[in-house]
């Protein structure tokens, strides 16, 4: 049995997380790699430029977040590797 989840991502003081084409592609394609290897189902996404929202179907509240804190682990991996921006989604 699944249950519906909520996932939000939120840039630190409102920060840009997807500053080009690029940015939105990884972001998209990292939201789907990382419900793949938490074993969860992306029900619908939506990405701006500051923030992203994405509903989620999981086993239990671990697996979701776990599956939370791993797009904001590699997401925030990208940003820090393109641009130098240390931990922009998670607080401090």
């Amino acid at each position: 049995m699944v249950s519906p989840f909520h996932v939000s991502l939120e840039g630190l003081e409102s920060a840009t997380i997807c500053r080009d084409e690029e940015d939105y592609d990884v972001m998209v394609k990292n939201i789907f790699l990382c419900a793949r290897r938490n074993n969860t189902i992306v029900v619908i996404y939506s990405v701006v430029s500051n923030h992203a929202h994405i509903a989620i179907l999981g086993e239990n509240i671990i697996t979701a977040r776990r599956f939370s804190d791993r797009l904001k682990q590699v997401q925030s991996m990208w940003l820090h590797r393109k641009y130098g921006d240390e931990k922009i989604l998670f607080r401090k």
